[in-house]
């Protein structure tokens, strides 16, 4: 069992793991902050890589330079990652730092956390609100190579925002940058690199084989278009199964799948075990000795090992895993050869044991996040709790909230389906735990009272005063830290200076420390459920978690129904503070209507006019015609939040509000789209 860990946020410690959920309590605002402090040790670059891709090399130190973001976008198997390695070796030894992270399903919030670990720590636990953390990510200077990006630009956009001292590198199934960057399909490798390729995968030179093998390789390195992942699992079936080049070419062009089939085919019973373990948690890096416990065979190790010399897994170091994009194929066809239960129960346990603070850790909850939700595609209700359970606490204090949000829903959907009140009750009070701390105090207080009748209902008195303690935190309040902590900009050692820029351009400048980016920088948050951190929409509104709020639910001082005049209303209104801060304008187009206008801090404007809809899944509305109107005691109607874009550009959200209006100098706005309340002072 695990031992009690306690996290802070802003003015808020929550106690975790604890078997009753965990316990949130205010900080008193003596209390000093915690401290943000540079890691010592940065990520180390990869080896250079013999990748035989210098155009495409060639093209990212442009883009860099030019402080562009860069995509290469290419199908499964074109080597997307081994090329950003290669990337991050080659900017390591022009003495930048370089962080490659898997984005997967990950959305903004949650990357833009892993990135803060990867640069910064804090004297003792915590998650950093928006605000420290954007400030922190401000002075940063690296590369950020992200893999396997399938969010789309709602996903990535934050962090080019977010990090304006840094490069950006994707790799991507499909592209995602459009007028934000560069963008180039990946092509297969060069006849030459290809065949080097094969050389290397056949353990000797293509010059001891005969003038017809050579051809024959040629033609196989053409039907493959020279896609490396062929390559490598071409070379292994001539290798170790006896087939030749002419062989594989006609089975190729007949059916482009056959060399997985062939690969599959030619496995024993207990390697087809291994692969189906691999597949299970594919996207991830994870320890031989956890896929060894998963897959429950003696001598895992070796058949992971054997399976890298057929092209059907990667290796690095004692670490193994299957790209992401072959999961689905290999999933269907070898499941019925793994235990799952067996191996869910493994992964659950050995989740439990291990140091919720380490690397194995986080990637293994990564790995876990995309299990559950393939348990609970197929209703196998008992693995999504158990792993749920295992999990949460994990992503709770590695601050990945927006997952911990999603693993909750699906651990309470899980126990509602077989009757598990106490799982529901520990998974509904944790969800508590996040809306309070994202201020949704209303839906705080419903999770709290949920968990605490269901304990009620199985007499567990420990649990449900652990239920009632949180409620009794639901007092008006502002989550804001007593005072900020203040994170130094690394020094120079361990944030070095960015690329070079190219010649005849001015050089871009060091980013001092506390000095406010050069751009101006947004707080993009993917709204979820109960871990919204704010009124925000899929692809980026800045928002801000401290601030003032009410927590009452209620609507003092605006019972009376009758129609305020517009002037009552009328005026600039703002949340939180500094470059951060979000204002509210509201503008009196008739009577009672007014034209609602959301920005942050006021440094790009508030006319729309000259911005480009992001449109999602919103219908095309012209900003002069979004207005509110009065509706009984409320005004409802169309609200337009104005965002930075990217070079001087700017974009804006058109979506459905209700706006209260709840005091003097104090007005609530409430979001239909993202079940989401703002309150807005009265600037002077």
């Amino acid at each position: 069992m695990r031992s009690v860990r306690h996290v802070g946020y802003g003015n808020l410690e929550i106690e975790l793991p604890g078997d009753a959920g965990g316990r949130i309590s205010r900080v008193p605002p003596a209390t000093p902050a915690p401290e943000v402090l540079p890691r010592s040790g940065l990520p180390v670059p990869p080896p250079p890589l013999s990748l035989g891709r210098e155009e495409q090399l060639e093209d990212a130190r442009s883009a860099m330079d030019a402080r562009r973001p860069i995509e290469f976008h290419a199908p499964c198997g074109f080597g997307k990652t081994t090329l950003l390695q290669g990337v991050a070796a080659d900017v390591g030894r022009r003495g930048v730092p370089a962080v490659i992270l898997r984005a997967g399903d990950d959305d903004a919030r949650d990357l833009l956390q892993r990135i803060f670990a990867v640069f910064y720590e804090c004297d003792r636990p915590m998650v950093p609100t928006p605000e420290q953390r954007a400030e922190a990510l401000a002075g940063v200077n690296a590369v950020v190579l992200l893999d396997d990006a399938t969010g789309g630009f709602e996903q990535v956009g934050p962090l080019i925002d977010d990090l304006p001292g840094c490069a950006f590198v994707l790799g991507t199934p499909h592209p995602v940058l459009g007028r934000h960057g560069v963008s180039q399909s990946l092509p297969g490798l060069s006849d030459a690199a290809a065949r080097d390729l094969v050389a290397r995968e056949l353990g000797k030179p293509l010059t001891e084989l005969t003038g017809p093998e050579q051809w024959a390789v040629s033609r196989f390195v053409d039907a493959v278009e020279g896609r490396p992942l062929r390559l490598r699992q071409g070379a292994a079936l001539v290798r170790e199964d006896g087939y030749t080049f002419d062989e594989l070419t006609e089975h190729v062009r007949r059916d482009p799948q056959t060399l997985d089939r062939l690969a599959l085919d030619a496995l024993a019973e207990h390697e087809r075990c291994v692969l189906a373990t691999l597949a299970l948690t594919a996207g991830l890096l994870l320890p031989g000795d956890l896929l060894t416990v998963m897959s429950d065979v003696d001598g895992a190790v070796e058949a992971l090992r054997k399976l890298r010399r057929r092209g059907l897994a990667e290796q690095c170091n004692d670490r193994f895993g299957l790209p992401v994009c072959q999961a689905d194929s290999y999933r269907s066809t070898l499941l019925s050869c793994l235990d799952l239960s067996r191996a869910v129960r493994e992964l659950g346990g050995w989740l439990v044991a291990c140091d919720p603070d380490g690397e194995e850790a986080a990637d293994a909850a990564t790995a876990t996040v995309s299990v559950i939700a393939f348990v609970a595609e197929r209703r196998e209700w008992t693995a999504v709790i158990s792993l749920v359970r295992a999990i949460q606490p994990i992503l709770a204090l590695k601050g990945r909230w927006e997952a911990w949000n999603h693993v909750l829903a699906d651990g309470i959907e899980a126990a509602r389906a077989v009757g598990d009140q106490a799982s529901e009750a520990l998974f509904t009070n944790q969800q508590g735990l996040l809306a309070l701390c994202d201020e949704r105090l209303d839906a705080a207080r419903n999770c709290f009272e949920k968990a605490r009748d269901l304990w009620d209902d199985q007499g567990n008195e420990a649990a449900s005063a652990v239920a009632r303690h949180n409620l009794a935190q639901l007092r008006p309040a502002v989550i804001q830290p007593p005072s900020q902590p203040q994170p130094p900009t690394p020094a120079p050692a361990q944030a070095p200076a960015p690329p070079p820029a190219p010649a005849g351009a001015p050089a871009p400048a060091p980013a001092p420390q506390r000095r406010v980016p050069p751009r101006p920088t947004r707080r993009w948050i993917v709204a979820a459920a109960c871990a919204a951190a704010a009124l925000a929409a899929a692809i980026g509104i800045g928002t801000l978690v401290s601030g003032g709020d009410d927590s009452s639910g209620g609507t003092s001082g605006g019972g009376d129904t009758s129609s305020p005049s517009p002037a009552s209303v009328a005026g600039t209104y703002a949340r939180g503070e500094g470059r951060a801060q979000m204002r509210l304008l509201l503008e009196p187009t008739g009577s009672d209507a007014y034209r609602a206008t959301g920005t942050q801090d006021g440094s790009h404007g508030i006319d729309a006019g000259t911005c480009e809809q992001e449109l999602g899944n919103e219908p095309k509305t012209d900003p002069t015609e979004a207005v509110i109107r009065h509706n009984g005691s409320t005004y409802t109607g169309r609200f337009i939040q104005v965002n930075p874009g990217t070079g001087g550009t700017c974009r804006y959200l058109a979506y459905n509000v209700t706006l209260e209006v709840i005091g003097q100098d104090t007005v609530r706005m409430c979001s239909e789209k993202f079940d989401q309340c703002l309150t807005y002072q009265r600037l002077d």
